[in-house]
């Protein structure tokens, strides 16, 4: 399958969660600050390195399932980067920008993220979302590094679920 039609499906299953838990919810995650978000990615993702060297999880989730928790918390942190004045969380639209940002690239990189191991994704996720929380911290930051770096996580997100599913 090729990567925009599992991107399509996968982002598809996504927004029916994020819509499913804003039901359930409301919108309380407008009140999470991007440094949160990040925190909260970091955490997952960490749990995801920890299970891959280890080999054995305690937590009834899986490694992918792990992926996709990182990859709604990366779009919410995207909704998050336009302003915290923000009062619903537009989660199509950022949906919308990141497909575009895959189609772009993978003219660049064709589907080379199949040959990819999975704990790359998670080492570089982790990467990122340090140097989230670092951009934060120094409260002197450009806009566009935190949407490139949450981009790019939900993107790693999504390839680290495909490859972990075996689903390509």
């Amino acid at each position: 399958m090729q990567t925009i039609d599992l991107f399509e499906k996968f982002a598809k299953e996504r927004e029916k969660v994020f819509s499913e838990k804003q039901a359930k919810y409301g919108n309380s995650l407008r009140y999470m600050r991007n440094i949160s978000i990040a925190s909260i990615i970091k955490t997952k993702a960490f749990r995801c390195q920890t299970i891959q060297l280890n080999g054995t999880k305690n937590v009834n989730e899986s490694v992918a399932e792990t992926f996709e928790d990182v990859f709604n918390y990366a779009i919410i942190g995207l909704c998050r980067c336009k302003s915290f004045e923000v009062k619903t969380l537009d989660f199509e639209s950022e949906i919308d920008k990141l497909k575009a940002l895959l189609v772009q690239k993978n003219n660049d990189y064709g589907d080379f993220w199949r040959e990819l191991a999975v704990e790359y994704f998670t080492d570089v996720i982790l990467t990122k979302s340090d140097r989230i929380c670092g951009i934060l911290r120094a409260q002197s930051f450009n806009e566009n590094d935190l949407i490139q770096e949450f981009q790019d996580i939900a993107n790693y997100a999504f390839f680290a679920v495909q490859i972990e599913l075996e689903t390509f």
